[in-house]
């Protein structure tokens, strides 16, 4: 019995991700991101881009602050 609850187990943590791999919490959702000024900025709005793409968002382009007066 101990050896079925086992394999039992095993089979479904097996499974699991197999389960995840097609979720799209943000299907049909857009965002509108916002990027930092500062050089830095480019790279963090890159990837956080990059994993909402990924997750299903759509995720509209970048527009420049109007406050930006030092680019």
């Amino acid at each position: 019995m101990k050896k079925l609850l086992l394999v039992l187990i095993l089979c479904v943590t097996l499974a699991m991700p197999a389960l995840a791999a097609n979720m799209k919490p943000g299907k049909g959702i857009t965002v509108n991101p916002a990027r930092a000024t500062w050089n830095t900025g480019f790279f963090q709005e890159a990837l956080a881009r990059r994993a909402l793409t990924d997750m299903g968002y759509n995720v509209k382009k970048t527009k420049r602050s109007a406050k930006s007066h030092l680019l």
